[in-house]
This record gives C-alpha cells, sequence and structure tokens, in this order.
C-alpha cells in the first residue's frame, strides 16, 4: 500500500504535532503531580507580589519622579537668572508635577512631605523672582553709571575744544578727561570682579567693610565726590553719576541678600527632600523583610517537588532526546547544510549565488526569503558602493586637509585637499605614518595620542608655516573618533592666512590711531617755537633793512657809513635772501604741520563743506613730505597738471576721509609710474557733472589689465608681492565715497597709457 504523500512533503507543523503528542502525555504527568505544590506556591506568591511588590514599585517610581523633580530644580536654579519666562514656564510645571506626585501618594506618609516640598517650592521660585529683580536693578545702575560717564565725556569735550578756541586754561578740563578714563577703568574693574563672583560667592554675606569689590565701589565713590570743577553742568552730571553709583552698590547688596535667602531656601528644600526620601527607604526595609518570609515558604514547597521533578524529568529527558535527534536529522540538520553552503558562496563574493533545497514545506519559505536576501543584498552592495563614493566626494570637496589617522599614527583617510597640499596620492598616503607622508604635521603626533586618549578636541590656532611664498598660517584641529567603538582621530588644517592679515592690519591701525594723537600733540610743539622763528625773522629784517629805524640812522652817522652802503653790503652777502629763505621755511614747515594735524585728526563723522581742489592740494604737500615714500619715489619729481575747472562749488563731506581717498588713489599711481621709463606726470580735474562734482586723478603709469581693473576695489586684492600691501585701500576708499558718501567710485584705462580714477559727489543741495 503507497501514501499519497512523502514524510518529506509533510509541513513541519504537522511532524512538530505529532511529537508533541507524544510530549505533552509524558509531560500531563508532571503537571498533575505538581498542581498542588504550585498551587501553595502561587499563593504565596501571588500574596508578595499583589501587596509587597505592588509597594516597592510604587516607592521605586515615587523616589524616581522625586530624583527627576529635584534634578529639574537643580538645572533651573542654575539657569533661571535674568530668564523670567524660563523661571516662570519651568517653575509652574515643576510645581505641577510634585502636586500631581503628592496626589498619587495620597492617604501614606509620604503624602505630607510631598505638599511640604511643593510648599517649599514655591518660597524657593519666589525667592528666584526676587534674585532677578535685583539683578535688573543692578544691571540697570550699571548701565546708567556708564550712560553718565559718557556724558561726562561729551561734555568736557565740548568744553574743550572752546576753551582752546578763545585760548583760555585748559588745565582742569584735561585733568577732568583724565580722571574719567581711570574712573571707567575702576567701573569695568568692579564689573569684572562682580562677573567672576557670581553667582557662587553671593551665596554668603558679603563683608561691606573688607570685600575687595564693596570697597572697590566706596573708593571710586569717594573720588567720584572729589571731582572738581567750577562747571555747574559738569559738577550735576557728576553728582548723578554718584548717585547711581549709590544705586548699583545697594543693589550688589540687595542681590546679595536675596542670594543668601535664596541658598536657605534651598537648604530647606534639600532637607524635607531627605525626609520624603528615608520614609521611601523604610518603607522598602519593611517590604525586604516581608520577602524573605515569603521566600522561605517558597523554598520549603520547592523542597518537596524537587525530588518528583527529577524523577520524572529523567524520563522526559530521554524520550526528547530521542525524539529530537530524530527530528533534527532529517527537517532540521540537511536543510540546514544546504543553506550553509549558499551563504559560504554569498560570503565568498558570489552574490549571484542561490538556495536550492527541493522542498515544499517551511524551509521553501526560508529559501525564497533567503534568495530574496541575495538579490536585495547584491543591489544594496551596489547602493553602498555608489554611498562611499558620495561621502568621499564630499570630503575631498572640502577645502580643509582632511586626514584620519589610527591609534599607531597611520593614515585611514586621506582627501583631495591633503594631496594638493603634499603632492601625495591616497593611495601612496593610506596606512603609512602620517609623519612620514604628511612632515608638516610630525609635530601634531603628541596631540593626537592626547585627543585619542582623552576624547576631546584639541585646536592649535594659527600655526605658521614656511612655503616657497612666504609663510602661511594655520588652523589645526584634531577631533577623536569616539563613536561605534572606533578608535583613531581626524586632523582638519584651514588655511588662515587672510584672517591673520587682517588681525594684523586690524593692530596696525590702532597704531595709526596712536600716531595720529603723537602727531596732533607733536604739531603743537612744532608751532610755538616755529612762530618765534618767523617773528624772529621778521624782527632781525626790520631792524637791520629799516632806513627809518632810529637805532640804524645814529649807527650810520657814527659809523659816518651810508645806510644804502650798509644795505649794499648786507645784500652781497646774502643776509635779505637769507631771511627770505628762513620766513618762507618757516612758513612751509607751518604749513606742513597743520596739513599733517588735520589729516591725522581722529574722525568724529564731522562733515562740513570743503573745496576738492584744496583738499588735492593738501595731500599733494603730505606726499611730498612722505619720508617713507621718498625711499622709492620722490614725489616732488612728479608733474602735477592742474584742471581746475572755475565756478566748482565745494561738497559736503568728511574731508579726513576724502583727503584718505585722493591719497590712497595717489600713492598707488606713484607707485605704478616708478615701473616704467619717462617722466612721472599726474594730471588733476575738477569740474561739474550734472548734480555731482566729478574729480579725475590720471597717471601716465603703465595702466591695468581688464582683469585688475574688474577686482581693484575687491578686499585683500593687491599686484604687489606677498608682505607688500594689504589689499584693502581701494576697497575702503570705495566704501568711503560709496556708502560713506552716497557717491560713485569708478577706474577706466587711459588710451595713450595709464590709468584714470574717478571720483564722483554730489554737489549741496541748493534749497537747503
Amino acid at each position: 500500500m503507497r501514501f499519497p504523500f512523502r514524510f518529506s512533503d509533510m509541513r513541519i507543523r504537522t511532524k512538530l504535532l505529532v511529537i508533541l503528542a507524544l510530549i505533552v502525555t509524558i509531560f500531563s504527568t508532571i503537571v498533575l503531580t505538581e498542581v498542588v505544590s504550585f498551587q501553595r506556591i502561587e499563593n504565596v506568591l501571588g500574596r508578595v507580589i499583589s501587596d509587597d511588590m505592588s509597594n516597592v514599585m510604587t516607592n521605586a517610581l515615587t523616589e524616581r519622579e522625586l530624583t527627576s523633580i529635584v534634578a529639574d530644580l537643580n538645572l533651573l536654579l542654575g539657569t533661571f537668572f535674568e530668564n523670567d519666562t524660563h523661571l516662570q514656564n519651568e517653575g509652574a510645571r515643576l510645581l505641577g508635577a510634585t502636586r500631581a506626585l503628592a496626589g498619587k501618594v495620597a492617604r501614606s506618609e509620604l503624602e505630607a512631605p510631598l505638599e511640604l516640598f511643593g510648599q517649599q517650592m514655591e518660597f524657593l521660585l519666589q525667592q528666584c523672582r526676587e534674585v532677578n529683580i535685583q539683578l535688573r536693578l543692578v544691571g540697570e545702575a550699571a548701565g546708567e553709571i556708564t550712560a553718565g560717564f559718557d556724558r561726562l565725556d561729551e561734555v568736557i569735550a565740548e568744553k574743550l575744544i572752546e576753551a582752546t578756541l578763545v585760548d583760555e586754561d585748559t588745565d582742569i578740563l584735561q585733568q577732568l578727561a583724565i580722571l574719567l578714563v581711570g574712573y571707567r577703568q575702576s567701573l569695568l574693574e568692579i564689573g569684572k570682579q562682580h562677573a567672576e563672583r557670581w553667582p557662587e560667592a553671593y551665596y554668603a554675606p558679603l563683608d561691606t567693610d573688607d570685600d575687595p569689590m564693596i570697597v572697590a565701589l566706596n573708593d571710586l565713590d569717594y573720588y567720584l565726590r572729589t571731582l572738581i570743577s567750577g562747571d555747574r553742568q559738569i559738577v550735576d552730571l557728576g553728582q548723578g553719576v554718584i548717585n547711581h553709583l549709590q544705586t548699583y552698590k545697594s543693589g550688589l547688596l540687595a542681590l546679595n541678600a536675596a542670594m543668601v535667602e535664596l541658598k536657605k531656601q534651598m537648604l530647606a528644600v534639600e532637607g524635607i527632600r531627605f525626609q520624603a526620601t528615608e520614609i521611601i527607604e523604610k518603607f522598602d526595609r519593611d517590604v525586604v523583610q516581608a520577602i524573605k518570609a515569603a521566600n522561605t515558604k517558597v523554598l520549603s514547597t520547592f523542597s518537596v517537588a524537587e525530588a518528583t521533578l527529577i524523577m520524572i524529568a529523567l524520563i522526559l529527558i530521554v524520550t526528547l532526546v530521542v525524539l529530537t535527534m530524530l527530528f533534527f536529522e532529517n527537517i532540521i540538520e540537511k536543510p540546514m547544510d544546504d543553506i550553509r553552503k549558499g551563504i559560504k558562496a554569498l560570503r565568498s563574493g558570489n552574490l549571484d549565488a542561490r538556495i536550492d533545497l527541493q522542498r515544499n514545506d517551511e524551509w521553501h519559505v526560508i529559501e525564497e526569503a533567503l534568495n530574496l536576501m541575495a538579490a536585495e543584498l547584491s543591489t544594496s552592495y551596489a547602493d553602498l558602493k555608489m554611498a562611499q563614493s558620495f561621502v568621499a566626494n564630499i570630503i575631498d570637496s572640502m577645502p580643509s586637509v582632511l586626514v584620519g589617522v589610527d591609534p599607531s599614527g597611520r593614515v585611514t583617510q586621506w582627501n583631495r585637499q591633503a594631496e594638493k597640499v603634499t603632492g601625495h596620492s591616497p593611495g601612496y598616503a593610506l596606512n603609512k605614518p602620517l609623519d612620514q607622508v604628511f612632515t608638516d604635521l610630525s609635530d601634531q603626533l603628541s596631540s593626537i595620542s592626547t585627543a585619542i586618549r582623552e576624547r576631546r578636541v584639541i585646536n592649535s590656532p594659527g600655526v605658521a608655516r614656511k612655503v616657497h611664498q612666504g609663510i602661511r598660517f594655520e588652523d589645526i584641529t584634531i577631533y577623536p573618533l569616539v563613536a561605534d567603538g572606533i578608535q583613531g582621530a581626524v586632523v582638519r588644517v584651514d588655511d588662515v592666512t587672510e584672517r591673520v592679515r587682517l588681525e594684523e592690519m586690524m593692530i596696525q591701525s590702532e597704531k595709526m590711531l596712536s600716531v595720529g594723537g603723537l602727531a596732533a600733540g607733536m604739531a603743537h610743539e612744532i608751532n610755538n617755537p616755529l612762530a618765534g622763528m618767523l617773528q624772529t625773522a621778521d624782527v632781525i629784517a626790520n631792524r637791520m633793512l629799516d632806513q627809518e629805524l632810529p637805532a640804524n640812522r645814529r649807527a650810520a652817522e657814527q659809523s659816518g657809513i651810508s645806510m644804502k652802503a650798509i644795505y649794499t653790503y648786507m645784500d652781497a652777502r646774502g643776509i635779505p635772501r637769507m631771511l627770505k629763505s628762513i620766513r618762507d621755511s618757516g612758513q612751509r614747515a607751518s604749513a606742513i604741520v597743520s596739513n599733517m594735524l588735520s589729516f591725522s585728526r581722529k574722525s568724529e563723522n564731522i562733515v562740513s563743506n570743503e573745496d576738492m581742489g584744496t583738499l588735492l592740494d593738501r595731500v599733494l604737500e603730505l606726499l611730498q613730505t612722505d619720508y617713507d615714500m621718498k625711499k622709492h619715489y620722490d614725489f616732488k619729481q612728479i608733474q602735477i597738471v592742474r584742471e581746475y575747472h572755475s565756478g566748482v562749488p565745494p561738497v559736503t563731506c568728511e574731508a579726513g576721509k576724502i583727503q584718505q581717498v585722493f591719497m590712497n588713489i595717489l600713492k598707488n599711481g606713484a607707485e605704478a609710474m616708478a615701473e616704467v621709463a619717462g617722466p612721472p606726470r599726474f594730471v588733476l580735474r575738477i569740474k561739474e557733472d550734472g548734480q555731482w562734482v566729478r574729480v579725475e586723478i590720471e597717471d601716465n603709469g603703465p595702466g591695468m589689465d581688464d582683469i585688475t581693473r574688474r577686482r581693484v576695489f575687491e578686499p585683500f586684492f593687491t599686484t604687489k608681492p606677498v608682505g607688500q600691501g594689504t589689499g584693502l585701500g581701494m576697497s575702503v576708499s570705495y566704501f568711503i565715497v560709496t556708502d560713506g558718501h552716497g557717491g560713485e567710485m569708478s577706474v577706466e584705462s587711459v588710451d595713450s597709457g595709464g590709468t584714470r580714477f574717478i571720483v564722483r559727489l554730489r554737489k549741496p543741495n541748493r534749497t537747503s
């Protein structure tokens, strides 16, 4: 007799049912035997779970929620300063959470401590609001003091100017100006002490007699009260600053008192939390004792059932082993071997391999799933290769040098910028020591080891490196790899040469501001002896050459020599010419000092009506005395052609800034003309152009190509060698003319050779 189906074609579930039927028969005996024993265990455990374990869970949840509330409260106490909105919202949330927690443990020993915890938290949050109020008052008082100092500066400066113009004594005003600088420094130091000590030092009372910050405030108050001036306005302003300083000091003391009270409230809240925690711990100890008693009962019950279970289990184990071996050999092992062979082929790289089990049971479903997975794996592998290529493209497109290294210092990643800087391809650099393929990073190996060991970022800003063009500056940042257990680091190198140059230029700008102040003082000191020299020369000329002077007539009568003969004698020796030369030289020196003083004076955004021709002439006089320019070219040797049209109205502008524009154009032109043969020449034109006043400065230098002409006004663009010039002169000039004065500035080439800069400024409104 033949069966209509094969055993191998039976579903695994059917095969398992047959085996399970045998197992159930044996296992039923065990169940019936152990029902009574386990019933007793169930009763004991049920009582433990229903009573004691529920208490454990409740206590654990309560403690966790209370700990979370306390943690959030501590975080709020460190971040609420000057943030009332955050304090209000977060405080309301924490109060709500505390009340909800108290409701969950109603009618228990925890209810009263939690309600008290919520009440004390309300007092604590109210004290936080009080601290913020005092902080605002202190900040407002500090702002008022600074504003008072600013107003005093303005008033003293105005009075200094007025006194200078009427030639009054300015010593007191100058002393007041110097004192104000010291007062400002004292206020800054007080503010610094406050910032450094906030908020930790404020939790303890400040010593109003010996505390350095309070002493500094008292000293500043004392010095301000000694402010002496006969001017009522300055005295009133000084008194206003003193009043605000008193408010500032009172605010600091009130803030300190509020912080001390805040600390008391914090300790009170912490004490209540400790009470609640102790109650929870007591509950837990009671539950542990109950669980120990229940455990003793359970162990005794298990001891009775253990012997029976061992005997029946041995019978069951033997039966299961036999059935399992038969089942495993026919149902599990053979299909698994076929699957292992297919997976091994996939692991070897043959993603086109497929599994063929030739079965119709559940293994057929697994077979289809594995084959589908193999097909998807092949597709995913192709997608992964594409993603890796995309990531590599991103890394290679970055302007920074990116180099990955392992803990031993060998290269694991090498982007295109690294290849460009070192000349080494990724294929050559990978797996080689970093100091071998990137020698400029050899001194960073210890920092790389430190970053990997301590798992922190190490930044080395502004590292200088010599290149064939000069010196470059680089920011070197080392990032440790901390994800997925990967060890190593990524080194990023950014070229910051332009930024360093900009910082150096800012420092040079500050130095030039100081030079301007020195120039003003020197001009004042030089003008006084110059005036004496000119006056003395005039007196000598009058006394020696005036024939009508009584002393000269008496000298002529006594000597018997006529005044004409005396004059002829002196003229033959060039004395009149020498005196005239002294006067001319003194007047020229006075004019140069005056121009230098006008040009170097700090800009205060003061506009005035200025004649463009006069401004150009002043700049030319300054350039003719520029010693630095004479080392390269003598401006006096340049021919100046002036084509100033008559009737051109003055322009409302900031004279110093417009002079800076003219000076930048003329200096650049002079440098350009020094590179070509032939006599250098500037043609200066000033004329009206509709609503504009048009100023043209034309040189006969080599001119500009189209690329240079299009980029001449870009910041940092320069045609000079590295280290000579900043590339900011023309961009600053363009900014002064266009943004600062609403004008226009352009450049064009001259047909006969050379360059012409055109500056157009608006004529003043005639109706204004």
